[in-house]
């Protein structure tokens, strides 16, 4: 009984790994991506939390934003959209690439 439990509870660890992998999988640039929505836009910085998953982009000059049929900026993003963000870890998550998913839900 304890050995099916074990089992279960490895399976169960071994999809959640994935999930995050999937998540998390490098992109065509060298880097990292991570997928999620928008909770917070400031000057040079995005917060972009999926699940339980938070985390925070420097953006710089050298950040490309795009959205579907073209290029954007930077002052183009807003909280709610949904975007997958290519980034180089390290102190900052530096964003590379920046694609708008799809538009904002929130209204004000």
């Amino acid at each position: 009984m304890k050995r099916a439990i074990l089992y279960v509870f490895g399976i169960i660890i071994l999809i959640a790994a994935a999930a995050a992998v999937r998540d998390r999988a490098y992109s065509d640039t060298g880097g990292m991506t991570f997928r999620g929505i928008v909770v917070f836009v400031g000057d040079s910085l995005i917060e972009v939390k999926h699940g339980d998953a938070e985390m925070t982009f420097t953006l710089g000059q050298e950040t490309v934003v795009a959205r579907p049929g073209g290029q954007a900026a930077a002052g183009d993003l807003r909280v709610c959209q949904a975007v997958l963000v290519s980034y180089e870890g390290g102190d900052g998550n530096r964003a590379l690439r920046v694609d708008i998913v799809r538009e904002s839900y929130c209204v004000r």
